[in-house]
This record gives structure tokens, C-alpha cells and sequence, in this order.
């Protein structure tokens, strides 16, 4: 709508319901989709659920590396006395 068609009443009016419909037409598209889950909801859930468990896979083997190593390195520290003296003088 042209500026020059606000300066009338009726104009004015039009230009009001042409952004009031809009206005509303967004906020029903907003709660359709939030009462409908959609196709790409189920995607994504899919795909935040497989990163999770490969995420929690990776941890459980990070666990058991890191506690492997650290067993490790308590057998050096209580085997060997070089160990033991380097670690106590540094």
C-alpha cells in the first residue's frame, strides 16, 4: 500500500487488517507446529539420540584407557625407587 493511501480513513483500516491477518497467520502457523510434531522433529531427536549414545560409548572407553594408564603408572611409582626419588627431588 502506497503511503499516499493512509492518509484516508479507509486506507488506513485496510492497511491495519492486511497486518492484523498476517500477524495472525504467523502466530496459528506457530501453534500448529508446536501441537504437531513434524517429520523433521523425529529427524533430529533421531540423530541428537545416536550422537548421545556415541558420545556415551566414547566416554565408557576413555574411562577405561585412562584407568588403564593410571594403574599403570601407580605400578611404576611403587616398583620402581628411581621413579620414586625423581618424582619426590623434581
Amino acid at each position: 500500500m502506497l503511503r499516499v493511501e493512509t492518509n484516508y480513513e479507509s486506507g488506513t483500516w485496510s492497511l491495519y487488517e492486511i497486518r492484523r491477518d498476517a500477524r495472525n497467520a504467523v502466530l496459528y502457523e506457530q501453534d500448529n507446529q508446536r501441537k504437531a510434531p513434524s517429520h523433521m522433529d523425529e529427524v533430529t531427536l533421531e540423530f541428537s539420540n545416536c550422537c548421545a549414545n556415541a558420545a556415551f560409548a566414547r566416554d565408557k572407553l576413555d574411562r577405561k584407557d585412562i584407568l588403564l594408564s593410571y594403574r599403570v603408572v601407580q605400578y611404576e611409582l611403587a616398583h620402581s625407587p628411581d621413579v620414586m626419588y625423581h618424582c619426590i627431588v623434581v
